[in-house]
């Protein structure tokens, strides 16, 4: 996007002040996620003038975008080879893989709110040391859960938190700040996209998931209330927390033309049919899709900021790709990366359908 000056800049852990001045790079790669941890890995161009004390832990790495921090992480990972050096690290968040809930999250018959829990579990894992300043923005989803995660089960802060996130929370990173909303990401979206807006012919992808049917969606959610009271005729079985879609051709005739597709699904248990509701919409709204993978590198001249390059932003797409497949409908950004390699900056996204789209090949 664009072409920026992009420097990468070590600090001490929570700090901003700099302990070198920008080292210069072979090739730098950063970028943002939906619900995971974002990386940023660069090749520098020297093996020597790197801090003395350098350490993964003790230092972050900072990426500034046109003088502007765009990412921030603990390093990792140094490792020296001939003239140059590689480093990698991951955004604060990774910080929750190495901790252990302290305090016990139990809801279990006092349902509470998936958003809000998440927040706790964010409290839980950084109040004993969050010298990396990391902050996070967790306001209610509206969807309730019940979970059981005592302190005594030395439960990992990023198991909970995924948890979490495939029931009912979208979550992203931006500049060590984390912010989470409901079932989907609530961004502005960006302009849409048509084949010239990228440097070659992006890719599509149709799997035999791409039809599966709509209808067994909501019922996947549906089923997750327990207990739930489905009818003799309802095609979804309900046992513990999983879910298991069993539809047959006369339920759904979508089935008769793409084929029966059976899955089972942990949610972990939502606790009421309101919440089931929501969730079920967003299952609907990620599942109903004609193409599974869209991956492209935009052209500089994109007309956005990297500022609104937010991951689960939404956009409107016309693209034909090499194969003919033509798919015009909408997607939501599942990520971004930005590599630079001897000054030239290329910018990828990969992106999911949100909704039904049209598809033809031609």
């Amino acid at each position: 996007i664009g072409c920026p000056a992009v420097d990468i800049v070590f600090t001490r852990r929570g700090s901003v002040v700099p302990v070198a001045d920008p080292i210069p790079y072979q090739s730098l790669t950063w970028g943002r996620v939906v619900d995971d941890i974002s990386s940023c890995e660069a090749d520098l161009a020297l093996s020597c003038g790197l801090p003395a004390d350098l350490r993964p832990g003790r230092h972050e790495v900072s990426v500034y975008r046109d003088g502007s921090r765009v990412w921030v992480g603990p390093l990792l990972d140094i490792t020296a080879s001939g003239g140059s050096t590689r480093v990698i690290a991951k955004d604060r968040l990774w910080w929750s893989t190495v901790r252990l809930l302290r305090a016990d999250h139990i809801s279990t018959g006092a349902p509470i709110d998936a958003g809000t829990l998440f927040g706790q579990i964010l409290t839980d894992a950084y109040t004993s040391d969050n010298s990396c300043g990391f902050t996070w923005t967790t306001p209610p989803c509206g969807i309730s859960v019940e979970r059981d995660w005592p302190a005594h089960n030395r439960q990992v802060a990023y198991e909970a938190l995924a948890d979490l996130a495939a029931a009912a929370v979208d979550f992203t990173v931006i500049d060590g700040s984390l912010r989470a909303d409901g079932v989907q990401i609530t961004a502005p979206a960006i302009p849409s996209v048509t084949n010239s807006e990228f440097t070659d012919v992006p890719d599509l992808s149709l799997t035999v998931d791409t039809f599966q049917n709509h209808a067994a969606v909501v019922g996947q959610a549906a089923a997750a209330v327990q207990p739930y009271n489905a009818e003799e005729s309802d095609p979804v079985i309900a046992t513990d927390n999983y879910v298991e879609v069993i539809g047959d051709a006369h339920n759904y005739p979508s089935i008769s033309d793409f084929g029966l597709i059976e899955r089972r699904y942990d949610r972990g248990e939502i606790s009421d049919n309101g919440s089931a509701a929501a969730a079920a919409q967003s299952y609907l709204d990620h599942a109903i899709n004609g193409v599974v993978n869209f991956s492209g590198t935009l052209l500089p001249a994109f007309p956005i900021g990297i500022t609104q390059m937010i991951p689960g932003a939404q956009f409107d797409a016309d693209i034909t790709a090499d194969s003919g497949l033509h798919v015009i409908g909408r997607f939501r950004i599942q990520s971004f990366t930005e590599t630079l390699t001897g000054g030239e900056a290329t910018s990828n996204i990969t992106a999911i359908p949100v909704g039904t789209l049209n598809i033809t090949i031609r």
